[in-house]
């Protein structure tokens, strides 16, 4: 009767234990992770790594990391439990996370080993460590998106540009609609000033709604560089109304658009608005009002706002150049022209070899008159 009275008690215990392990991955599916640590605990040998996962859950590393600490005191060679730990770890931004990584991959040559020690040398500004360890995943798994994207984006923040470009072309080439990897290779050619491969990618981008202002603003200024105008007024317009309609270069991009266009009255709205916004100097908004007047050939309003540019800052080349060219084009007095171009010259002696070249044969004309 004693030993039926004891066996009873040890399967009661075990069935006890059970149902409190039951009851806290039960509670672990629902979110309930303080109140599933509590029920792992009852158990007389808590599951370690299951007490570690809820505290990662509720974003307590501290005590996930002392958890793990615990298993690996009895564990040390445990693969699953030190990657966890380097991990932790790792987001504690502990650099002990190195020293445990490297000796994962030592034991085991794993793509997320090597991807998560480059991560852990990058936030210690070892960035030449983290491309290593980052090319080294990706020799063994040239489709591990997480170690394309960190090298990708790390060398063309170092200005790499061919290198950035040949990982994410790699990538590309057989996942060409990767969101991440589009938007680093379209912004290395927008600094390339590679336009017409820009565009290609940002669009892709646009078009699986990828794409934020950053990315918008890039590729509108793409399309007013390439004289798409109609495009970029289009994506201007959309940054204005659902973005920022405080953001001045909006207003004044979107201005030389309709100038270009000859649509000199939304132009001058425009610019006028960038510069009611800006809290700094706006000579180049006067510039290119001036510049769309006189495209127009309305040489009085052109000249106004050539000197509104030159008020706001007397070393702007251009605007002095063209309001010496609107009075010569109106037949000012040649003695009055000589002077001032040979006084153009004088302030402004770096402008362009052809411009100086074509100053100088109107100098000489106006001498022989």
């Amino acid at each position: 009767m004693k030993h039926i009275f004891t066996l009873f008690c040890f399967f009661n215990c075990i069935n006890t234990i059970s149902q409190n392990s039951k009851l806290g991955d039960s509670l672990v599916s629902i979110g309930q992770y303080q109140k599933a640590i509590v029920e792992y605990k009852k158990e007389k040998q808590p599951d370690l790594y299951k007490i570690a996962k809820a505290f990662e859950a509720i974003d307590n590393y501290d005590e996930a990391i002392a958890s793990y600490e615990k298993i690996r005191i009895k564990d040390t060679l445990n693969l699953k439990v030190n990657f966890q730990y380097a991990l932790a770890l790792l987001h504690n931004n502990d650099t002990k996370s190195t020293k445990i990584l490297e000796q994962l991959v030592t034991k085991d040559k794993n793509e997320s080993y090597y991807y998560y020690l480059g991560l852990s040398y990058e936030k210690q500004k070892n960035y030449e460590k983290a491309i290593e360890n980052w090319n080294a995943s990706l020799q063994l798994n040239p489709e591990y998106f997480k170690s394309a994207y960190k090298l990708s984006l790390q060398l063309a923040n170092m200005q790499q540009f061919d290198a950035s470009l040949e990982v994410a072309n790699a990538f590309l080439k057989n996942n060409p609609n990767n969101i991440d990897l589009l938007k680093i290779r379209g912004q290395i050619y927008y600094a390339l000033k590679k336009n017409r491969n820009c565009i290609q990618d940002f669009e892709k981008v646009v078009a699986k709604n990828g794409a934020d202002d950053n990315i918008l603003e890039k590729l509108a200024n793409v399309y007013l560089n390439t004289k798409d105008y109609k495009k970029a007024i289009t994506i201007y317009t959309d940054l204005i109304e659902n973005y920022n309609d405080q953001n001045p270069n909006f207003y004044f991009n979107r201005g030389k658009c309709y100038g270009f266009l000859y649509e000199i009255e939304k132009a001058e709205e425009d610019i006028n608005t960038s510069i009611e916004l800006r809290t700094y100097t706006f000579d180049n908004e006067y510039f290119y009002l001036g510049f769309f007047y006189q495209q127009l050939e309305e040489y009085e309003k052109a000249l106004n706002y050539y000197k509104k540019t030159l008020n706001t800052n007397s070393n702007h080349a251009e605007a002095a150049y063209q309001i010496i060219a609107i009075k010569d084009y109106h037949g000012q007095s040649p003695t009055v022209l000589l002077k001032e171009y040979q006084d153009y010259l004088e302030k402004f002696p770096n402008i362009s070899n052809q411009r100086k070249q074509l100053i100088a044969n109107r100098i000489n004309q106006l001498e022989e008159k």
